[in-house]
């Protein structure tokens, strides 16, 4: 920046970014794009900034057209003004010759001598150099709309749309009068008594089914979400095992919940199981969280509400008692009955003995001896 000398004062912040980049042998040559990356302005304005500083004598301008880039110019040059007030003088009486009035900016650049305007702008300003040079400067002002004029084109715009509107509500009601009376009026079976049905009855009867409708998918909503309980369990003071399951036995959640985490749960009816309750706060359906009691070892939540039920001190049990009892002895069984006595057998008589010879007795006698009886 040594090289600026005494322009450096009235140098941009965004011209001294880019002479710091060229300083810093960053790059030796600086474009328009490089100088838009390097300070963010726009197109034109890094255009403009550029053509600053070539007129102050700082850049070097080196190309036309795209090739154009942009240079430090050299020390001997840096130290003294580019634009002395009398060659601007001479530039200006040059440009404008044949000239009556004072040319504009647009002017100045078709001809390619936006360095000469901005030097004109620059050091001086265009008002003096034009009265400098005799030229009454004209006030390229935008000249204002009279506010009656304006309001008589909004009355004119206006009346065009409403005759439009007109135009095509006459068009459309011509096309549905054309229709009713070339088809023939469907048959309607009317009932004794019962008014004739309108448009606009039937348009009236459509809107009320379609608003009940949107009620009975809201109720039906509400009592959806009615019939289900949101369980948030917190271990705010200790860890605690649980175990939930569903109104089916479906096992949903069963771990060790440690201090300070929590763990949310939906269904119908939920049964909880817990190791450590003390330690465990219970919310349902986005209310307070609540302590449960410390023997608490089931808890059963529904869309009703919430039951607990808490382990039992055990009982002790009762010490024996001996009672003497008279134990009868056992019945002695009924005799048997007697068997029965055989029948008698009849006897049967001895087979008579067989006949004998009859012997001869020794004293000579012929007749034998007398049988013995039966």
């Amino acid at each position: 920046m040594a090289k600026v000398g005494l322009e450096a004062g009235q140098l941009k912040p965004a011209q001294q970014v880019a002479l710091g980049s060229l300083t810093r042998a960053d790059a030796t040559d600086l474009t328009r794009a490089r100088y838009q990356e390097l300070t963010g302005v726009s197109r034109s304005q890094a255009a403009y900034d550029l053509a600053e500083l070539v007129e102050a004598g700082v850049l070097v301008r080196i190309g036309a057209g795209r090739a154009t880039r942009y240079r430090l110019a050299p020390a001997s040059d840096s130290g003294r003004r580019r634009w002395t007030d009398e060659r601007i003088r001479i530039e200006l009486s040059s440009f404008c010759t044949d000239r009556t009035t004072w040319p504009s900016a647009a002017e100045f650049r078709t001809a390619g001598r936006s360095d000469l305007y901005v030097a004109a702008s620059r050091y001086g300003g265009i008002g003096f150099w034009a009265a400098e040079l005799g030229f009454p400067r004209v006030e390229r002002a935008r000249a204002a709309t009279p506010l009656v004029g304006r309001r008589a084109a909004l009355a004119v715009a206006a009346a065009l749309v409403f005759a439009l509107g007109a135009g095509v509500t006459a068009l459309a009601l011509r096309v549905h009068q054309h229709a009713a009376t070339s088809a023939p009026p469907p048959k309607v079976k009317r009932t004794a008594g019962a008014a004739p049905v309108s448009f606009l009855t039937d348009v009236r009867s459509l809107r009320r089914a379609r608003v009940a409708g949107f009620a009975a998918q809201a109720a039906a909503e509400r009592a959806a979400a009615s019939s289900r309980v949101a369980l948030v369990l917190r271990a705010s003071r200790g860890d605690s095992w649980i175990s939930v399951r569903s109104a089916a036995g479906q096992l949903l959640e069963e771990r060790q919940l440690t201090s300070g985490t929590e763990v949310r749960l939906h269904g119908k009816a939920l049964w909880v199981r817990l190791g450590t309750a003390a330690n465990v706060d219970l919310s349902t359906n986005g209310s307070r969280p609540r302590p449960l009691p410390s023997r608490a070892a089931v808890v059963v939540v529904t869309p009703r509400g919430m039951r607990v039920a808490e382990w039992a001190q055990p009982q002790p049990a009762p010490a024996p008692v001996l009672v003497a009892s008279r134990i009868p002895a056992p019945a002695t069984p009924p005799a048997a009955a007697p068997a029965p006595l055989p029948k008698p057998v009849k006897a049967t008589p001895p087979p008579p003995p067989a006949a004998k010879a009859p012997e001869r007795s020794s004293a000579g006698s012929s007749w034998p001896a007398p049988l013995p009886p039966p």
